[in-house]
């Protein structure tokens, strides 16, 4: 499943997250929302939005 809606991947079981067709980053959303990675800037991005 692809997805942009960040909040629907929570309790997922891994999350890869991509870029130019690469598998840049993955892991638990518990993981990767405090690894500082492309993941967690997303959800900072997201978090100014609302």
């Amino acid at each position: 499943m692809v997805t942009h809606q960040l909040e629907d991947l929570a309790d997922w079981d891994v999350i890869w997250v991509m870029q130019d067709g690469r598998i840049i980053e993955q892991g638990r959303y518990a993981e990767l929302s405090v690894a500082g990675g492309p993941f967690a800037t997303l959800l900072a991005h997201r978090q100014e939005e609302i």
